[in-house]
Parts: structure tokens; sequence; C-alpha cells
């Protein structure tokens, strides 16, 4: 469904116009890394359709990228984790608080309803007020 917006122009008339612009299909778009260049950085050529770019990336550049890369796996690593030691804890869980296995069970449950619903809370939550502030709200 497209956003559809009615301005006036000087004379009256009407005109009708998009709100949101086209999305423009990338699908053919292709990135092509080539080798190290001479100064020392690496040379990137970015092809989106019929558009390219070539880009130098610097050592710091290429540093930095390496130890973002590193700490989203570290991130991912560690969440994993956390979700894995759920289960050896149940026997304690349920001795501690006094429940049965139905009752342990329904972590589980909310665990997975709450992260279906962040997701799709998160795509349209970014639709509307954009990436940096719905990753600041969360």
């Amino acid at each position: 469904m497209e956003l559809q917006s009615v301005d006036t122009t000087p004379s009256g008339d009407l005109s009708v116009h998009s709100a949101l612009p086209k999305r423009s299909s990338i699908s053919n778009s292709k990135i092509d890394l080539t080798s190290v260049s001479k100064e020392g950085g690496d040379r990137v050529s970015i092809a989106l359709g019929n558009d390219t770019a070539n880009v130098t990336l610097s050592r710091k550049q290429i540093t930095r990228g390496r130890i973002q890369f590193l700490a989203l796996c570290w991130t991912l690593f560690l969440s994993g984790w956390n979700d894995g030691t759920l289960g050896p804890l149940l026997p304690r869980i349920q001795r501690v608080y006094h429940v049965g296995f139905a009752i342990v069970s329904l972590i589980f449950v909310f665990a997975c309803i709450g992260f279906v619903s962040g997701a799709l809370i998160n795509m349209q939550l970014t639709n509307r007020v954009g990436f940096g502030k719905a990753q600041f709200v969360k």
C-alpha cells in the first residue's frame, strides 16, 4: 500500500504525489571486493545497478571493522550461552520455587513470545522513528 498526500499549488489546482519514495530493486546488485592496493589500504568497488563507487579503506578502518565484527560475534556467543543456561537450571528452579514442570516450561513459552513480539515491534518502530532511535529505545 502506498501512502498518498494531496498538495495545492499556488494556482489552486490539486496535485497528488507519493509521500514515500519508490524503492528501486537491488536484486541485481553486487559488491566486489578487490585486493590490497599500493597505498596499503584495501580498495573496495561497490556496484549497485548502473552506479559504481570506488573507495579506499585505511588500515585504521579495516582494524575497526574487524574489531566490530569480533564484538558482534562475542555478543551473539554470549546470547546463545545465556539461552542455553536455562535448561540445566530447570530442576533447581522446580525445587526452589516448588512449581511443576508445566509451570517451569512456561519460561520457554514466554521467552519465545517475547522474542517474536520484540522482533515485530522492532520492525514497526524502526520504520517509524529510524534505526538509531529504535536501538536506543531497546
